[in-house]
């Protein structure tokens, strides 16, 4: 799906090799496409089933790489822009149950808040400013040199990694199954809140139940650590 204010750069479609074990493998095939959004975007959604996604804060306009990979049907993606957000969804190749999935590489202003939710699918996100909510069924979630005053992440199977270059207002990060791990600049003071079921936790940047800064990590299974940056 094209809609206004968004241009098709480039479509590529590759077949790819055959397993090497006789030929039962199905071939696995890989599509390719670029684009950019002429409009103004303040916010990227994107909702997919199968997907890894990988989000780099850049100066000029939001730019978005699908590479599909396909052993029978291609997965159904399409993109839409309204009301400066730009919505990204993957919905799967029609319950066909062979390769299926969509790697995406998309360049935003650092400014643009991002939604990432996946059914599976690491996600990882560099530089952003803007508010970041990301939630994964099934993937590992890894965040760096991040300046966002808010950020929400949640995983019921996977590892979690957020590293802060500036102190954000709010951080709440949970999983169910996995460790996580958040990195602040060691000049602040946190109000920490920590809670693991199975699994350590350490917690050693300067604490201050009064501060504005908010720090709340949760998992059912897993080890917990909230510590300062490490140096250069």
């Amino acid at each position: 799906m094209r809609s206004r204010g968004i241009g098709l750069a480039t479509v590529l479609v590759l077949a790819g090799a055959v397993g090497c074990s006789g030929g039962d493998d199905p071939v696995v095939h890989t599509a390719e496409q670029s684009y950019d959004v002429t409009e103004p975007v303040t916010t990227v959604l994107l909702d997919a089933r199968m997907a890894s996604v990988t989000v780099d804060a850049a100066d000029g306009p939001v730019t978005v790489t699908e590479t599909l990979r396909y052993s029978g049907t291609k997965p159904t993606v399409s993109h839409q822009i309204a009301d400066g957000a730009l919505q990204l969804t993957e919905t799967g190749c029609g319950g066909a149950r062979l390769r299926c999935d969509v790697d995406y590489r998309i360049r935003v202003p650092a400014r643009t808040a991002l939604r990432v939710t996946t059914t599976a699918g690491a996600v990882t996100v560099r530089g952003l400013a803007g508010q970041l909510v990301v939630s994964s069924d099934a993937g590992a979630i890894n965040g760096q040199v991040l300046t966002a005053d808010r950020a929400t992440v949640s995983t019921r199977a996977g590892a979690a990694k957020l590293q802060f270059a500036e102190p954000p207002a709010q951080v709440e990060a949970t999983s169910e199954l996995g460790a996580i791990e958040v990195r602040l600049p060691g000049d602040r003071s946190y109000a920490v809140n920590v809670s693991t079921k199975a699994g350590g936790s350490d917690v050693s940047v300067d604490q201050d139940a009064a501060s504005a800064h908010k720090i709340t990590v949760k998992t059912t299974v897993g080890a917990v650590r909230v510590a300062p940056n490490t140096p250069n």
